[in-house]
């Protein structure tokens, strides 16, 4: 039995996460972090393939018992955090500067939308877990509680081992 669900291949997605990984083989990384930072920016609600399944005969456009598939933006804070040598500390160094003018800005305004926006794009950065402990707040003195305990919960799922078991990984526990 065949399964009739598909999953749309997104072509600029693919050409993106080809383009960064062809930067990353020239020894360009900055032009990769620029490149993965545009698909957290504009295409992070997609999804690309994790594992594929092995094929037998027509089954090439179907998804089959066995494709496993992921966001695109778990996918590319993987690829980010995996950049060898101090590739992260480089990513944070180049997106900083956006993240707190963004995370400022949604501060000075009280603006959900901006801190979301700042927590989605930027979450890798200090200023994109700062938009992220703003939002909890923010949900909190709105007496948004189970938002927040979500939102707290989907920052601890985005977080390392490392991390959790650093003064962050308090922080959450006193949100949720």
């Amino acid at each position: 039995h065949t399964s009739k669900v598909s999953v749309p291949d997104d072509l600029v997605v693919r050409q993106h996460l080809t383009r960064a990984q062809d930067a990353l083989e020239q020894g360009d990384a900055p032009r990769a972090i620029r490149t993965w930072q545009d698909i957290l920016d504009r295409l992070s609600g997609k999804v690309v393939e994790s594992h594929r399944a092995a094929r037998m005969g027509t089954e090439t456009d179907a998804v089959i018992d066995g494709d496993r598939f992921q966001g695109v933006r778990d996918r590319v804070m993987e690829l980010i955090r995996a950049l060898p040598g101090q590739g992260l500390l480089q990513y944070r160094k180049m997106m900083e500067p956006k993240a707190r003018r963004l995370l400022a800005d949604g501060i000075a305004k009280e603006d959900e939308g901006l801190l979301r926006e700042c927590a989605r794009r930027y979450l890798l950065t200090d200023s994109g877990r700062g938009a992220h402990f703003a939002l909890i707040d923010l949900l909190i003195e709105h007496g948004r509680f189970e938002e927040a305990r979500v939102a707290a919960k989907r920052l601890r799922h985005n977080l390392t081992a490392a991390e959790l078991a650093g003064p962050i990984g308090i922080q959450i526990l006193a949100r949720e």
